[in-house]
């Protein structure tokens, strides 16, 4: 199968256009390839939208709850090594064992709330 592409373009500081021929050769495969003649009707691709976005949003909440209090410890203790009050390991196990006392002053806290 052969197509021949036409296009003209400027040449620069010229007002006629400079006429150009391409010809493009398709791979035999491409002749193999099917086209359905119609297209099938699947229903679990056309459900209710606002189901399918509240799932997702559930979901995201649900992940990020669970990601943001390693995050936030990681993220203190880092702080916490580069001022020099604390290595990463004292740190670590001090804002994990604060998130086990008391989870609801930390759920509470700026710094869990701005990670999640």
């Amino acid at each position: 199968i052969m197509i021949e592409r036409r296009y003209s373009t400027l040449l620069s500081r010229q007002t006629r256009p400079l006429l150009a021929t391409s010809t493009l050769q398709l791979e035999p495969l491409a002749r193999s390839v099917a086209i359905p003649k119609s297209i099938t009707y699947d229903p679990t691709l056309s459900s209710n939208l606002g189901s399918k976005l509240a799932g997702d949003v559930l979901v995201a909440c649900g992940v990020t709850f669970g990601v943001a209090p390693f995050m936030s410890v990681i993220d203190k203790a880092i702080v916490q090594r580069a001022a020099g009050t604390h290595s990463v390991l004292q740190s670590s196990i001090q804002s994990i064992t604060s998130i086990v006392q008391n989870p609801v002053s930390f759920l509470k806290s700026p710094m869990f709330l701005m990670m999640w």
